[in-house]
Formats: structure tokens, C-alpha cells, sequence
């Protein structure tokens, strides 16, 4: 039998004979869809005027508040490949400033700042032999 949705010969266990998906990932897909269609066509309308708060995505030049979770469900990239492909930085988010304000005060009123200054020792330090290392190993 084949998944429902991906369409891949399911592979059956002894506890589940009656299976209709693959994973519980493709289950997931079925039963609660990202967006509607009506909505895809709603957000294609308000992305095609320009707009100062807003970022370009510049593989369908569409305008967007967050360009990262558009990437990803449209154009089927990471964010991390569509940072490499546009040579744009790696570390900085595909956020406009309004979105970004939120979560960095986020990170300082539930106290994940201290996290991050407890980590400052493994930090990659740029020229660093540990971090060319680990580069190479990738």
C-alpha cells in the first residue's frame, strides 16, 4: 500500500497493519494543511506591493515581513541555502526590524541572554584553529 500523502510504498510493522501514511510527519500533512489555497492567493496579492516595512524576497520578488518562513514553504529552501545562494550574511535574520524588536526583547525579559553570555567560551573566534578544524570535518 502507498502513503496517502507522498505517494511511497509504506513499510508495515507488526503493530500496525491498517497504516495509511508513511510517518507521522506525512499523517500531519493531511490532516492540518499549513494554508488554504484562499489564503496562498490572499498573501500573493499583498506581497506584490512594495513596501518599506517589509523585505524583498528576491527569488519572486514578492515583499514580505518575514522572508525566512516564505523561503521555506514557497521556494522549498533553508534559509541557510538562500542566505549562501544571495551571498547575504549568514548570522543575521530574515526579519524586518518590527519583527526582530519582539524577540530580542524576548530573549532579555526570559533570561536567555544569560545563556548565550555562559556559552561565550564556545564561541568560534574568527582565524580559529578549532573552528578551521571543524570546517573541514563537515
Amino acid at each position: 500500500m502507498k502513503c496517502l500523502t507522498c505517494k511511497k510504498e509504506i513499510i508495515y510493522k507488526l503493530y500496525a497493519n491498517n497504516k495509511k501514511y508513511c510517518s507521522l510527519s506525512c499523517r500531519n500533512k493531511a490532516y492540518q494543511p499549513r494554508v488554504t489555497a484562499r489564503q496562498l492567493a490572499r498573501y500573493d496579492r499583498r506581497a506584490s506591493e512594495p513596501d518599506p516595512n517589509k523585505i524583498q524576497c528576491f527569488i519572486c520578488k514578492k515583499w514580505y515581513r518575514k522572508v525566512g518562513s516564505h523561503i521555506k514553504e514557497r521556494h522549498d529552501m533553508t534559509c541557510r541555502q538562500y542566505r549562501e545562494y544571495f551571498d547575504l550574511e549568514v548570522k543575521r535574520g530574515l526579519l524586518t526590524e518590527s519583527e526582530r524588536k519582539p524577540l530580542r526583547d524576548n530573549v532579555f525579559s526570559n533570561g536567555t541572554v544569560k545563556n548565550l553570555k555562559k556559552g561565550k567560551r564556545f564561541w568560534f573566534v574568527k582565524g580559529d584553529k578549532k573552528a578551521e578544524n571543524i570546517k573541514e570535518a563537515i
